[in-house]
């Protein structure tokens, strides 16, 4: 829920390290739980996962986006989103595709 969200970032603004961080920790354990107690429609996994992805594109942790993304493509393999932010990312560092 929304409030949930909202104690998540205050936690993570009085963490030491970058809040932003701290953050998608704190939002990965969250679903890390979720996900082990509920079922989850694979279809809605994926767009979680690939939003997962997206957050550490822009955080620049390209390997980690890239495992977020496969894992969204796992779960959903018609998800062009991810597969175009892969593409950017292996040409942005360069790395050699699939």
């Amino acid at each position: 829920t929304e409030r949930q969200l909202l104690r998540y970032v205050h936690i993570a603004g009085k963490a030491k390290r970058s809040t932003g961080q701290v953050l998608l920790q704190l939002l990965e354990m969250r679903l890390d739980r979720s996900y082990s107690r509920l079922e989850i429609d694979p279809y809605d996994r994926s767009y979680i996962l690939y939003n997962i992805g997206l957050i550490h594109t822009s955080n620049g942790e390209h390997t980690k986006a890239l495992e977020y993304y496969f894992r969204a493509l796992e779960r959903n393999p018609f998800l062009p989103q991810a597969f175009n932010n892969m593409a950017v990312i292996c040409h942005y560092v360069r790395l050699s595709p699939l």
